[in-house]
């Protein structure tokens, strides 16, 4: 069976949290339908973002699927070719990303969460293409990313990166913190700290630190918080 990947889907902006939960239905009745022996994979976590899984009430609403095309969709792809039973879809995880940063409200600082890809989530999943073909049935805007005609997963950097920055049910990226030496940014804390490299604009006063994702040859712009401190 292919590896589980990190698969980014484009979905309309502000409507993150929502559409995780009715692709994380969409995916759990597609595996219960007759003729899939898999099981969805779906964590129960409910923490920033993270999908409730097939166990959130969402799931019983007739609103999530378009009438009866998601049993047609999992028996053949479009094409007149069948699924192969043997590989069904595993969708491990579906979330939302989000950072945490800072800002000034009344004289104060306080602690505030953003989407950290606005307009996308992160689906894991083992065969893109057939997330592809339940995602055509869900009420509302959402598509696996393509770069060509290829389904592209985020690059094993990223990846990797948001994996040591952020834990299962708990997909928020903590504040950074550094300062500049020189007009050089120095990272001294948080999840930036040895990726400065990868930082490609700071926005001070917001608190801000300009990212791009890579998948394929395409970039997603993202945000992250970075408090600078001074010198």
């Amino acid at each position: 069976m292919p590896r589980l990947d990190w698969y980014p889907v484009q979905v309309m902006s502000g409507q993150e949290r929502k559409m995780v939960k009715l692709i994380t239905a969409a995916c759990a009745e597609a595996g219960e339908l007759p003729g899939k022996t898999g099981e969805s994979g779906v964590g129960e976590h409910n923490g920033a973002g993270e999908a409730g899984g097939a166990f959130d009430k969402a799931a019983e609403s007739s609103d999530i699927i378009r009438d009866n095309g998601l049993r047609d969709t999992c028996e053949s792809d479009g094409d007149g070719e069948p699924d192969d039973p043997s590989e069904p879809l595993k969708l491990d995880e579906c979330f939302a990303p989000r950072y945490r940063t800072q800002k000034k409200m009344r004289g104060e600082w306080r602690n505030v969460e953003r989407p950290l890809m606005p307009g996308y989530l992160i689906a894991v999943v083992n065969d893109p293409s057939q997330l592809a073909r339940v995602l055509r049935y869900v009420n509302g805007f959402c598509r696996v990313v393509k770069v060509g005609q290829t389904y592209v997963p985020l690059s094993d950097y990223e990846r990797e990166w948001l994996e040591a920055s952020t834990s299962r049910g708990n997909r928020v990226v903590p504040m950074s913190f550094g300062h500049k030496v020189g007009g050089v940014l120095e990272v001294t804390q948080g999840p930036l700290k040895g990726y400065e490299g990868r930082i490609v604009g700071v926005k001070r006063a917001d608190s801000l630190a300009m990212l791009e994702f890579h998948v394929g040859n395409m970039r997603i712009k993202t945000t992250v918080g970075l408090g600078i401190l001074p010198e």
